[in-house]
């Protein structure tokens, strides 16, 4: 982005400043001035909505399974079996809230 290629910011679609967020090579999420500094308060988030908490349902049954294929005493498991069911657990946990929103499921 350059003053001669004027885009929009991410989060509220207003005029973006030279400030963005993401992976490179991509194109970063360009951020107006006003939201660039929500950035600090988003990184301190500490309560879950109601679809994140109802999502914890679906990381139970996967950990569950995982531990019924695994063993319930992760201590005893060996560095890639324990990343495993940590990635079983995030994935559970995304998949569940989008599932609750693509199924118009109110966790309420």
């Amino acid at each position: 982005m350059s003053q001669h290629d004027p885009t929009t910011c991410h989060v509220c679609g207003r005029h973006a400043i030279g400030i963005g967020v993401g992976k490179l090579p991509n194109d970063p999420r360009w951020l107006c001035a006003e939201c660039v500094p929500l950035l600090e308060y988003v990184k301190s988030v500490r309560r879950w909505d109601a679809y994140e908490v109802k999502a914890l349902d679906a990381v139970d049954d996967a950990t569950c399974d995982f531990a019924a294929e695994h063993g319930t005493d992760i201590a005893e498991y060996d560095d890639a079996t324990r990343r495993a069911l940590w990635r079983c657990a995030i994935q559970a946990h995304q998949d569940g809230i989008r599932r609750l929103i693509t199924d118009g499921d109110a966790p309420w």
